[in-house]
């Protein structure tokens, strides 16, 4: 099996193949009817499951997620909620559910004021600040937000953003010919 190679470029490599899922991304996993329903599966299928993607989401997007699905028979919300809230470890596709807690919130809603000329909700503020403080740099998401939001990083600073996946995912990996599914 080849190694990755420790590189300043990949920021996938660096980060320990962790990724933010977005209420969007949940939302078009669950409802086949969801105009972004088939893109999210192969994504699902050909990259998440294919590189051992640590998946994150918060209790805001589990929130935002579920009460957005209420069309859905109730079997299908059972699953989502034992996917997030109780997995099994038989499972193939886990997540760690973060927890907007009242520091995060205080964090959040700065960004909210900044951004308010952009639409961001108080789920996408927190899920920045979890991101930031996880070094989260990419969501799977359809929401554009992501990829807005730049907040500074490192001792130089510099402004940084967020990846969002699927759609950035062809430049994302370019970036690092050694990606590997080690």
């Amino acid at each position: 099996m080849a190694r990755a190679k420790k590189s300043q470029r990949s920021p996938l490599v660096q980060q320990q193949h962790k990724l933010m899922v977005d209420s969007g991304a949940l939302i078009a996993l669950f409802d086949p009817s969801d105009q972004h329903h088939n893109q999210a599966v192969t994504f699902l299928d050909n990259f998440i499951f294919r590189y051992k993607i640590h998946l994150l989401t918060t209790n805001y997007i589990y929130s935002e997620a579920m009460s957005r699905l209420t069309h859905l028979p109730p079997e299908k919300l059972k699953q989502l909620d034992i996917l997030i809230r109780n997995p099994s470890p038989a499972d193939t596709l886990k997540f760690k559910q973060l927890w907007v807690t009242k520091t995060v919130v205080k964090k959040a809603v700065p960004i909210y004021f900044q951004y308010i000329q952009h639409d961001f909700s108080i789920t996408d503020c927190t899920s920045f600040v979890l991101m930031e403080e996880h070094s989260v740099l990419a969501a799977f998401s359809f929401d554009e937000h992501f990829m807005i939001y730049t907040y500074q990083k490192g001792y130089d600073q510099q402004k940084r953003g967020f990846w969002a996946l699927p759609e950035m995912l062809e430049s994302y990996l370019s970036l690092d010919e050694t990606f590997s599914t080690e």
